[in-house]
Formats: C-alpha cells, structure tokens, sequence
C-alpha cells in the first residue's frame, strides 16, 4: 500500500466527508466521543479550518492521480497562542486500520508540528480504544486516567521525532 500524504486545506470537505464515511459506528466514537451519527456544515468548516501553524491537519490517501482515495486525517490543534502542547485526533478509514497509517500520520504530525514550536502532543482517548492506546504506548507516550471511560495522554515530541518509526499492523 502506498500511502499519500498532504496538508488538508480549506476546499477539503468533500475528502473529509469521504473520510468520515468510511469509519465505523465504534470508529467514530473513538475519534469524536460520540458517534457521530451526521456531520454539519459548521463542524466540517472547524475541521477544515486550519491555519497550517497552530491548527494543522495531513489528509492522507491511497492510489494515484484522479483516482486516490482519501482514507485518513490527522490534527493537531495548539491549545493557546503561545503554548508548546497542542490536542491531537487521527482518523482512519476501518478498512485501512492496523496496518501502520495511524503511525505515519503521527510522526508526520510531530515532524510539522515540532517546526511549529509545539512541544507536546496532549489528548484523551476511550479506555476501549485499544488501537489508540498501543499507538500511543509504542511512541512513548505516558498515559493516565482521565476518568472512567477515558485516559489521558501526553507525547513529547523531541524523543518521540528521535525514535526509530515503529511500524505497527500488517
């Protein structure tokens, strides 16, 4: 599988509908702590608006030309002007999960977003999201709980950049 990756911009919607489309019931609440059930006009504009400093997002799709999909997104949003750690989300189609995308798309994030003068990765994730914990553990993220369905994270991102990648799927 090759994998392409660029920034999202502004006029991605229809690739982000595309995205959304493609996750599951389960997938959508990992991602959003919620299910998600439809996507509106005002959400998909906060998702597509990003300023490529503070706010930046890789869409990432498999095939070429006219005819590559997109199967993934992945942010980071700073979560002050001046703060070195921002909040992250990955998105990956169900049927392309497992198989190293989540970690590309991480790596690429913590590469743009280092440049950026961001220093940390924070979030949370669901306890059940199992793919996103052992993602995380992989980069060496410290994780604790954030209540009882959700666990706390935070990356650091200069020793995380100067880990040798860690493929993780099929």
């Amino acid at each position: 599988m090759r994998l392409a990756l660029r920034p999202l911009r502004r006029d991605d919607r229809a690739a982000l509908v595309c995205v959304l489309g493609q996750l599951s019931f389960e997938s959508r609440l990992n991602r959003f702590f919620a299910p998600l059930l439809s996507h509106t006009e005002s959400m998909l504009a906060r998702l597509t608006d990003v300023d490529q400093t503070s706010q930046f997002a890789w869409l990432a799709s498999v095939g070429e030309g006219a005819g590559a999909k997109p199967i993934a997104v992945a942010r980071y949003v700073r979560l002050s002007t001046d703060s070195p750690r921002a909040e992250i989300g990955i998105a990956v189609a169900d049927a392309f999960q497992h198989r190293g995308v989540g970690t590309a798309l991480l790596r690429a994030l913590a590469v743009v977003a280092r440049r950026n003068g961001i220093k940390r990765f924070v979030g949370q994730v669901r306890t059940e999201n199992h793919a996103a914990r052992e993602l995380l553990s992989a980069a060496g993220a410290k994780l604790g709980y954030a209540g009882p369905d959700a666990l706390r994270f935070e990356l650091r991102l200069d020793s995380f950049i100067r880990r040798p990648p860690q493929l993780i799927g099929k």
